[in-house]
């Protein structure tokens, strides 16, 4: 076989930039949000900044669930958030999806949330022995010691994203994908070890409430030295859930979430969408501890006055928007992408941000490597046929029966295997006046074919 290096590497050096900006993992930097943030129809951005700036709490205080799709937008949207609110709280943004093991309860969670407040802390002031020590002792009867706790502290930092308000934004700390970074995957590893603790697994042991509100108290002593140092009143995002490996993880991370609701602090955390049917969280919901939010799916499909399901042009008209964005730094001349693959890519994405933009990689990685300098319908069909092959090796028989019953009828049925398929995005969720559901676009045509 005969390879042309300086005709491969005018390849690489053409698509580096595309591939680059459309990446699906890239999270967008605080300089980059004014530039590349694109308002999504139905964003539920503006109730969540009302609920934090006008909850009934001493400081505002309110916890706000964001609940959506898995790859759907909400990093972006918190990050926005964090954005809009940088000069009014002192932010603390903490992806514990990333570190959190299987199986860790909600203890655990905030056992995380204390260590990355006083690596925030640590940023403002050296004096906090006072609250170091509060919280080591309130941790003792969990089994976590000085020295884990310290080190924890330690290995956090990376993925921890504080943003002070007396810094220029590109002197923040920036938030970190745990799986982008080598240093941030090393402290993710060894964070998971220091929190795989009898303890901290599953739901609080009966007869340990009192312990567990010790824990709480010492966070919220931490809390309010930071609000004392600071100068403004604490923000905690957690962000991540949903990069847990299965549903019943996420459930056994929010199962006494009353302990988190206990915090005295303005509270966001977002997950995936099952979230939002947790009876035990709707109870919360309820009684006023918790406000739900639902980041809807881009909305590339509607419904018709019949209820027939038909395509929606905004929709697909924010997706473009999304890669036009990305794209317009790297200058006029650069549109490798044919008339018409953008908006395809978008309508076989399910509304999904980050499979449409997966898709798209997959159309240019097929481009460079057939050594075209533009990518066609042929090289998007071809990574339509690759996902959908992927997503169909993962499908039992009991998958394809559940499969076809949400496409024939529009909805949800109960179960683990449905709990499953939407947390995969195998099922997807649209809003159009009320909640339905379909298989995603990717396996629609081979969910039909099934029936027949």
């Amino acid at each position: 076989m005969s390879i042309s290096f300086d005709e491969l590497d005018r390849q690489i050096a053409l698509w580096k930039p595309t591939l680059g900006a459309i990446d699906p993992w890239r999270e967008l930097t605080e300089d980059e949000i004014d530039a590349l943030y694109v308002e999504r129809p139905d964003s539920p951005l503006g109730a969540i900044l009302i609920d934090l700036l006008s909850g009934d709490g001493e400081h505002g205080a309110a916890c706000c669930v964001l609940c959506g799709a898995r790859g759907s937008g909400k990093t972006t949207e918190l990050l926005r958030l964090r954005h809009e609110l940088r000069e009014r709280r002192c932010v603390v943004y903490t992806d514990v999806g990333a570190v959190l093991p299987d199986e860790a309860g909600t203890l655990a969670v905030l056992v995380l949330l204390g260590a990355a407040l006083l690596r925030a802390l640590d940023d403002w002031t050296e004096g906090s022995d006072g609250v170091w020590e509060g919280f080591v002792q309130a941790l003792g009867s969990f089994g976590v010691s000085a020295e884990a706790l310290s080190r924890l502290v330690q290995v956090v930092a990376p993925l921890v994203g504080l943003l002070r308000p007396d810094l220029a934004a590109d002197a923040a700390v920036a938030t970190q994908v745990a799986k982008a970074v080598p240093a941030a995957r090393q402290a993710a590893t060894e964070v998971r070890e220091l929190l795989r603790r009898d303890g901290l697994e599953g739901r609080l042991p009966r007869g340990r409430e009192d312990e567990a509100r010790a824990v709480v108290a010492a966070v919220n002593d931490i809390l309010a030295e930071l609000e004392r140092a600071s100068g403004r009143s604490p923000l905690v995002v957690i962000e991540g859930l949903d990069k847990l490996a299965t549903p019943e993880s996420v459930r056994l991370a929010l199962a006494d979430i009353d302990l988190l609701v206990s915090l005295r602090v303005a509270l966001v955390i977002s997950g995936p969408t099952h979230m939002q049917y947790d009876l035990g969280l709707h109870g919360l919901h309820v009684q006023g501890g918790i406000r739900f939010h639902t980041l809807p799916n881009a909305p590339v499909r509607t419904r018709d006055s019949d209820g027939a399901p038909i395509e929606n042009r905004a929709g697909i008209n924010f997706l473009t928007e999304i890669f036009e964005r990305r794209m317009k730094p790297l200058g006029a001349g650069a549109r490798p992408f044919a008339g018409g693959v953008v908006a395809d890519a978008a309508r076989m994405s399910s509304g999904i941000v980050r499979d449409f933009l997966l898709l798209l990689e997959g159309a240019g990685k097929r481009a460079l490597s057939e050594g075209r300098d533009a990518v066609g319908a042929g090289d998007l069909q071809a990574a339509v046929r690759g996902a959908r092959i992927e997503r169909q090796g993962f499908l039992r028989e009991s998958h394809q029966t559940l499969l076809r019953r949400v496409q024939q009828k529009g909805t949800l049925p109960t179960g683990e295997d449905s709990d499953v398929l939407l947390y995969e995005n195998f099922i997807v969720c649209y809003r159009n006046g009320d909640l339905w559901y379909e298989p995603h676009a990717l396996l629609a045509g081979y969910v039909r074919r099934l029936a027949d």
